[in-house]
């Protein structure tokens, strides 16, 4: 299927790893923010986890801008390695 190289193919699958990438970053940041503010066990609604939520997905993303921005500098491109043809 990838190699069809067929748009109707390809969009959802790039969407679709483009999210699950962002939610296990976040989950992973969020936890990491619960253990590093001692929260752990103390939440009792699912409710009372919006800061967790956020604080990860803020770090996620920052992440990936701060990964975005080197790969910018040290390339001097969006598109990677200039020169290179895919």
């Amino acid at each position: 299927l990838i190699l069809s190289n067929s748009p109707i193919v390809l969009y959802p699958i790039a969407y679709i790893s483009a999210l699950g990438t962002l939610s296990l970053l976040l989950i992973v940041f969020g936890l990491l923010w619960i253990i590093i503010m001692r929260q752990d066990n103390s939440f009792e609604h699912p409710r009372q986890l919006w800061l967790a939520f956020t604080a990860g997905l803020t770090l996620a993303l920052l992440l990936i801008l701060t990964i975005d921005l080197f790969r910018l500098q040290f390339t001097g491109t969006w598109g990677g390695f200039p020169g290179l043809s895919g």
